[in-house]
């Protein structure tokens, strides 16, 4: 890649658009721009240590997927209806219904 489209897709990807997206606007396959983003971090940046005192958070909800199935299930597998609300903005309502 030329230097102007490196930065080009350096300013893309601090925007947020995934490797993806901007293989797609600059027209490259999207592990060459996954391998220039990395390289680039890797050559300018430092990565960060933790502290010795720093503090391990882990989120216990997902640790229950790993380890334990939940009693209850919330949202993901339960039934649910959807009807339209408005069709000139394409609202649409979502209800759960109980099982």
């Amino acid at each position: 890649m030329s230097s102007d489209k490196k930065k080009f897709v350096l300013c893309l990807y601090i925007s947020g658009l995934s490797f993806r997206a901007i293989a797609k606007i600059v027209n490259v396959h999207h592990s060459a721009v996954h391998r220039f983003i990395k390289k680039y971090a890797q050559d300018n940046y430092e990565k960060p240590e933790p502290c010795e005192d720093a503090v391990i958070k882990l989120e216990l909800d997902e640790m229950w997927h790993y380890i334990q199935n939940k009693k209850t299930n919330s949202g993901f597998g339960k039934l649910t209806a959807e009807t339209q609300d408005n069709l000139s903005t394409g609202n649409a309502e979502i209800e759960t219904l109980p099982l």
